[in-house]
């Protein structure tokens, strides 16, 4: 019997779910979903590189390795054959439950495999990933006909009961005197992961203060041992399992115990992408966020956590699939006026602080539901971007810089995945060097300005507008074979459309890495010395290193109560393309990058 409930942990990379379903619907759509099927799904995922077995050759390797290298359906069949699985089918049918379990993929009654409204979404050009999460997760529960059949117990909402949780925990912290700060990691993985049952969030929310206290007290006791204090706690977690699952077998609740840590980091990101919940204390704690507090409020006031209970399959995934159910219980008029009270006021005060000419919002709060909505959305977009113009006003101080520069040069041991943490403070980076018009990175981020994931595929990481030049910025933690791999053409092919879509100005692509690979170098060589279809491009390959050399010199201008110009930076990205025709190959061409950065600091002194 299951003591908890988990998002799969096969959807930790979004865009990996959505090339899944790419190929799904280029290969399956229409057809009979049996177990000749659901073998040709997984070696189709194998032949556009979207799997990769263990046994493999060291040829197949080269080729899932090399972004030109195509792998055929004979070749990816002949791989999947070599895998010797006991029940063959059964690879296809666990890629695609993903894609089932999050309504993306349907069965029809004669077991013919359609996409549905909500995948049809996910794979639109301005697909919203943290709106998709919101709308499944205010409808995904336990138990359901897809999942847990065996645990008739089970009666939850798992988002809805996270987020009741979360604020019965915050009441008896305000009743107590104590900080109110949402829940901890911990916590989560202890009391969230095993809340089954919305009957129990009273109980839970006492049981998870009890345990805070004692993790409090004992982490004050002088005489233990940092290693003794560890065991203590431990020890009590379990003990805590033991309460709230009623286990009572050590070995298992050990097991338990080990499974949850996996679960949790894989829940708080996914519940927190939906913009609804928020983190706090350095990452440490997960709490309601508050600039939703208005649709909070009626959430918790409309949904008690509580699951429907769908016993029919194709009703289940009917229900999840529409994205226009449930209406939400805050659009009606006087919700979203309050809503755009909520964020009128929020936005007043950025105003203020950025010496703005106050805007009337009163205009906003018309009386047609749609347009509200899209007015809600409208200052939402116009909070960022003042969050934004706050951010550019304090990297003007050069305290602000250093913490950039200290980011970039720790990128791995940062809170977040290094990915996510590199675009963030690529972006910062970027928003400090000069008098750009514009830096928008396309990462999604919560109402704190905070990156929720990378940039989605298909997408420039970050694009830079300014007065006389544009530019694309696209980075990656990849230092092996595999950043060509991942990166050649996918940057190039970004550039050209960017390139397509801003005519007027010339365009520049910055790619950074920690170490920037030989292929890597050796395909943007041919792309600006020579051509990428027919056009030569404007590539400038640095590393984090050299990033943080730029921004040490901006440092150092600023010391001098000097500026530093857009235009410069066209100067050097100018310098390193034009160095392709006084160089022989792409090897002088990126050791010879060095000290043009040197020359263009003497230059700016």
């Amino acid at each position: 019997m299951s003591h908890n409930w988990s998002i799969s942990t096969t959807l930790r990379n979004p865009n990996r779910m959505i090339e899944w379903l790419r190929v799904a619907k280029k290969y399956l759509i229409t057809t009979k979903w049996d177990n000749a099927k659901q073998i040709e799904y997984q070696i189709l995922l194998i032949k556009h590189k979207l799997y990769t077995p263990n046994n493999i050759t060291k040829a197949e390797k080269e080729k899932f390795d090399t972004f030109t290298e195509i792998i055929t359906f004979n070749e990816a069949q002949t791989i999947f054959n070599r895998q010797n699985y006991k029940d063959p089918s059964m690879r296809g049918r666990t890629s695609f439950s993903p894609l089932k379990k999050f309504a993306l993929i349907k069965l029809d009654s004669n077991n013919i495999i359609r996409m549905t409204s909500l995948g049809e979404y996910l794979l639109s050009d301005n697909y919203d990933f943290g709106y998709f999460l919101f709308r499944i997760f205010l409808k995904w529960e336990y138990k359901n006909p897809l999942e847990y059949k065996e645990n008739t117990n089970f009666n939850i909402n798992p988002f809805i009961g996270t987020m009741h949780l979360i604020n019965k925990v915050n009441i008896i912290a305000y009743k107590n005197n104590e900080v109110v700060k949402g829940i901890s990691k911990d916590e989560f993985m202890l009391f969230v992961q095993t809340l089954t049952n919305y009957k129990n969030i009273n109980f839970y929310a006492k049981e998870l203060f009890t345990y805070r206290n004692f993790v409090k007290q004992t982490n004050k006791n002088s005489i233990l041992s940092h290693r003794q204090k560890e065991e203590k706690i431990k020890n009590k977690k379990l003990a805590v399992l033991k309460i709230l699952t009623k286990e009572t077998n050590d070995n298992k609740l050990e097991k338990l115990l080990n499974n949850l840590k996996d679960y949790t980091d894989n829940t708080i990101r996914y519940f927190r992408a939906t913009r609804y919940l928020h983190i706090r204390g350095g990452g440490y704690y997960i709490d309601l966020e508050p600039r939703r507090t208005v649709e909070i409020d009626v959430l918790l006031d409309t949904y008690d956590g509580s699951s429907l209970i769908l016993k029919n399959k194709d009703d289940y995934i009917d229900y999840l699939a529409d994205v226009n159910l449930p209406v939400l219980p805050w659009e009606t008029k006087q919700k979203l006026h309050n809503i755009i009270d909520s964020l009128a006021k929020e936005l007043s005060l950025l105003e203020k602080k950025l010496n703005l000419i106050p805007t009337n919002f009163s205009i906003l709060k018309v009386n047609d539901i749609e347009e509200l909505k899209t007015n809600t959305q409208k200052l939402r977009d116009k909070r960022k971007k003042y969050l934004d113009m706050i951010t550019h006003n304090e990297l003007q101080d050069i305290s602000k810089i250093k913490e950039c520069i200290y980011s970039l040069e720790n990128i791995r041991e940062l809170k977040n995945k290094p990915s996510i943490e590199l675009e963030k403070w690529a972006t910062v980076a970027l928003m400090a060097l000069n008098d750009t018009l514009g830096i928008n990175p396309n990462y999604p981020v919560g109402d704190d300005n905070e990156p929720l994931f990378t940039a989605p595929a298909r997408k420039a990481d970050i694009e830079c507008f300014y007065k006389e030049f544009n530019s694309i910025c696209e980075v990656t933690m990849l230092v092996g074979r595999n950043q060509w791999y991942n990166e050649g053409q996918p940057v190039m092919r970004h550039l050209r459309e960017f390139e397509n879509k801003h005519p007027t100005n010339s365009t520049y692509c910055l790619f950074l890495a920690p170490k920037l690979h030989q292929d890597t170098i050796n395909t943007f060589w041919t792309s600006t010395k020579y051509e990428y279809e027919g056009v030569k491009q404007k590539i400038i390959p640095l590393t984090i290193t050299q990033l943080v050399q730029l921004l040490q010199i901006l440092i150092s201008i600023k010391q001098d109560n000097k500026k530093l110009f857009h235009t410069d930076i066209k100067d050097l990205f100018d310098d390193i393309v034009q160095l392709t025709n006084k160089v022989s190959n792409s090897k002088n061409w990126i050791s010879a990058i060095p000290s043009l950065i040197n020359n263009w600091k003497t230059k700016l002194q």
